[in-house]
């Protein structure tokens, strides 16, 4: 399947010419929000009580995926 949308190519130049690396930002953005989903999950962790509390609100965290326009968000073993 393949579409076309007229007048993409103006509006990314446009959109370049706005200022800064809207990639960039967008990936900034995906970390900030990041951030409030773990700080959320560690306080439901700690409202629950959790068990494994400890190890667990400590391993939250959020990771640019490098050579991508994306982050993971999660809870992740140490390396």
């Amino acid at each position: 399947m393949e579409a076309k949308i007229e007048g993409l190519d103006a509006l990314y130049k446009q959109l370049g010419k706005v200022g800064g690396n809207i990639e960039k930002e967008a990936v900034e953005g995906l970390k900030k929000a990041g951030q409030n989903i773990i700080a959320d999950a560690q306080q439901n962790l700690r409202a629950n009580k959790s068990v494994v509390f400890g190890q667990l609100r400590q391993s939250g965290r959020v990771q640019e995926v490098r050579g991508e326009n994306s982050v993971d968000i999660g809870f992740f073993a140490k390396d």
